[in-house]
């Protein structure tokens, strides 16, 4: 940012607008013009340009303490002119952002500007769903940190792996599950994986065959 912008941010920080009184209130209701911009949410409505509010001393911050939703910010800006304002991970956290706002950021933008991972994004509260259609590859999720015990804590089972298209083969090569991981997910549930709609013969050639430390236990499928 040029010097002139930071130093607005900074006479912004130091000086916030006040509240608007009652009168100023109700002349905003009943004014037939547009009144002048004072806040944040004020330039938002007017559809005016982040460039702009960033060289009248407006910042990420700002939106986060007059709590627009960031739903607001993503159906009025592009991803890039977002992160180009600076809006950072935190902030969109602070500002409600859903799973299904990380869809509109490109997958450069997400490791390389916003620096995701598991752990991030997990604090928008993601179910195994919204993480399915999100539609990342294999590399890309464990590129991001989510392991088996990750998304088994999430609900990835039997029955909710088919949500991200993924071949058994894929599955397997990629987190290497072992066979009580196997087991606790319910791929040896035979009504389960039937169910699910995975192809028996290649579960039985995929799955590691049972061995003595888990043959006491019961299993509807025998392999």
């Amino acid at each position: 940012m040029s010097a002139a912008t930071i130093a607005n941010i900074r006479a912004r920080q130091l000086k916030p607008n006040a509240p608007l009184t009652v009168v100023q209130k109700l002349t905003r209701l009943v004014t037939p013009l547009t009144p002048k911009a004072r806040t944040f949410t004020d330039h938002i409505k007017q559809n005016k340009r982040l460039t702009n509010l960033s060289e009248c001393g407006f910042a990420p911050s700002n939106a986060v303490q007059e709590r627009v939703p960031w739903s607001t910010m993503v159906s009025n800006y592009s991803t890039q002119d977002l992160l180009d304002f600076g809006f950072k991970w935190d902030d969109m956290v602070s500002m409600g952002i859903l799973p299904a706002h990380i869809k509109s950021f490109t997958w450069s933008q997400q490791k390389h500007q916003l620096h995701l991972c598991a752990q991030k994004m997990l604090q928008t509260r993601m179910t195994i769903r919204d993480l399915a259609d999100l539609k990342y590859s294999t590399h890309q999720l464990i590129e991001l940190g989510f392991s088996w015990t990750t998304l088994a804590q999430m609900g990835a089972s039997v029955d909710t792996w088919p949500l991200f298209k993924f071949d058994l083969v894929d599955i397997k090569r990629y987190w290497s599950p072992t066979l009580s991981q196997w087991l606790s997910a319910g791929f040896y549930d035979k009504e389960r994986i039937e169910k699910a709609g995975w192809p028996m013969e290649e579960v039985i050639q995929i799955l590691p065959a049972m061995t003595e430390r888990t043959s006491g236990r019961q299993l509807r499928l025998a392999f």
